[in-house]
């Protein structure tokens, strides 16, 4: 191959340079053979749970003799128990080969052979794929309800904290430390509630969609779909490899990202050395190694970074799948990093909730920063009690806080007297008892009571959303435990089946609808 190089005169030179080929593996193994089956050794469980299910199916549909079927299961049975790590050493192109080739050893040529009866590398792929996913979405859906939990306690402990709330990035009104930790949890139970709506699509059982067409053998995909804990089948057999799932769940996890992302930045702001309301303890932190007084949060760091990953997967999810149509076999399937971006997810999600946990509160910091995000309260209080229209009140307390700020007077500064001078600068009379009610407006604690409005900052209506937050709570988990235990009775159903096949000869079919 001839490259080109510029010398530091400047001028151009042909290099004879030579691609390495001295490698003892054919390409397609250096380059696409060795990627497969380290994804595949990874997921060898899976791969023996499909083939055991299958094998069970074929045996109770008279397809496999009894011997053969009971050999099978055995030899299955006895793989699992391997080393995974083997399989990616073998000289076979994919984890079905390996498969056969080490069942062959165990239970005869015949019978390894008769296995992939009705099986294609394509629908076991999907289907072992779909497998893991379901599991790593489960653990998932589990570890948004502990944050959730987990956030609603520190809510409760905190719906007396004021914060302040910022618009445009400019503290805007007070809100509570509780009542915000109960808008995070919403954000991430919607995210929750897009997984629900999501999992029949993904808990759908592609086995015995074979290459595209399905198959003549006349095998019974409602019994595989039993034993995997699938709730149906792939309707359409040419649907078996597609992956629009796949796409969906990312989508998903970009919210879930987004959500995240959200709260440790605000996090961050709040617990910045200028405001320094919040703060976490060392073990989640580092330390400069030149400036002494930094105590860098890289938890927070760490997790905000993945959820970046997160969201460029998602995008780039879309973009790839953009290949030859259904049949660009490799670019229309289920995007590669999908496992591993739920499985980041579900790291990110433990560190926020051990986050959420763990930090503290330095309250006066916190009051410090609430500054003049209490003139809405004022303006609120002024229309209330003169009757002036909102627009008329909200410019009268402009002025205010501009005359203030000239003065360098914040709003524990100000006095009654300095109150009725500047209303009176901006046509507004009022009398030395109104000014006094009036200057109670601009406490936080006075803000946060007198907000009454539903979904509102105020201790009443906080209340209630903590109450409706607890009920909703036991209908997720209820959900969640129903979906978890129709997964374990299908493996309890698998496991009995092999216990069964491998005990006693058994000839008889099942499946009443097949």
């Amino acid at each position: 191959m001839t490259l080109f190089e510029t010398t530091p005169k400047g001028s151009v030179t042909h290099v004879e340079y030579t691609i390495p080929d001295d490698e003892p593996e054919p390409p397609v193994e250096r380059f696409f053979t060795q990627g497969l089956k380290k994804q595949e050794v990874q997921w060898f469980k899976e791969f023996i749970t499909v083939q055991s299910a299958h094998a069970i199916m074929l045996l109770e549909q008279g397809i496999l003799t009894s011997e053969a079927g009971q050999q099978i299961i055995h030899g299955l049975q006895q793989l699992s128990k391997a080393d995974p790590a083997s399989l990616a050493m073998g000289k076979h192109p994919s984890a079905l080969f390996e498969i056969e080739s080490a069942l062959t050893g165990i239970s005869g040529e015949d019978a390894a052979h008769a296995l992939n009866t009705a099986l294609s590398r394509i629908n076991l792929g999907a289907t072992v794929t779909r497998l893991v996913t379901r599991g790593l979405v489960d653990s998932l859906l589990n570890k948004m309800l502990v944050f959730s939990n987990v956030a609603l306690e520190r809510a409760e402990e905190m719906k007396g904290v004021p914060i302040p709330y910022r618009t445009h990035l400019q503290p805007a009104q007070p809100g509570t430390l509780g009542h915000y930790l109960l808008s995070i949890r919403d954000g991430v139970l919607d995210v929750f509630d897009q997984f629900t709506s999501a999992y029949p699509r993904l808990n759908r059982n592609p086995l015995g969609t074979v290459g595209r067409a399905g198959t003549s053998v006349p095998i019974c995909r409602d019994r595989t779909t039993e034993l995997l804990g699938f709730t149906s089948p792939v309707s359409n057999s040419y649907n078996g490899k597609d992956g629009a799932y796949g796409i969906e769940l990312l989508s998903i996890l970009g919210q879930l990202a987004r959500a995240l992302n959200d709260y440790l930045t605000d996090f961050y702001y709040w617990s910045s050395a200028e405001l320094g309301a919040l703060e976490l303890p060392d073990d989640f932190c580092g330390h400069s190694s030149y400036m002494p007084q930094k105590k860098n949060y890289l938890v927070v760091e760490a997790v905000r970074a993945d959820t970046a990953k997160i969201l460029g997967w998602h995008v780039t999810a879309h973009l790839t799948s953009r290949g030859a149509g259904t049949g660009d076999h490799m670019l229309h399937g289920v995007p590669e990093d999908l496992a591993q971006a739920l499985s980041i997810a579900g790291r990110a999600l433990d560190a926020v909730s051990l986050i959420t946990q763990r930090f503290s509160v330095n309250k006066g910091r916190a009051l410090d920063a609430i500054g003049w995000s209490t003139a809405s309260g004022l303006s609120e209080e002024l229309t209330r009690r003169l009757g002036l229209t909102h627009r008329d009140a909200h410019g009268k307390i402009r002025h205010v806080v501009q005359r203030c700020e000239e003065r360098k007077l914040g709003p524990s500064d100000l006095r009654h007297e300095t109150l009725r001078e500047f209303l009176s600068e901006a046509g507004v009379q009022v009398s030395d008892t109104d000014a006094v009610e009036l200057l109670r407006a601009l406490s936080p604690e006075q803000f946060l009571r007198t907000r009454v409005s539903d979904g509102s900052v105020g201790p009443e209506a906080t209340d209630v959303l903590v109450r409706k937050a607890r009920m909703e709570a036991m209908e997720r988990l209820k959900w969640l435990n129903k979906t978890l235990n129709h997964s374990e009775e299908a493996s309890k159903k698998l496991r009995d089946s092999i216990i069964k096949y491998t005990q006693i000869n058994h000839n008889s079919r099942v499946c009443k609808d097949c």
